[in-house]
């Protein structure tokens, strides 16, 4: 599965704002029937990615 975490280094960002950038990049993988996972990174969120080998 593919994923893609969405990320933002500019604190004036507000929750609202974060959520409706990941509503509208949901919108774009859907509209081009990709089943790529999007998510929003939160803070100081750990993500573990899988070794490939």
């Amino acid at each position: 599965m593919r994923h893609l975490v969405l990320f933002s280094h500019d604190s004036m960002h507000s929750d609202d704002m974060v959520d409706a950038k990941l509503a509208h990049c949901r919108q774009i993988v859907q509209e081009r029937g990709s089943d790529m996972q999007v998510t929003a990174a939160s803070e100081r969120e750990t993500v573990f990615l899988p070794v490939k080998g």
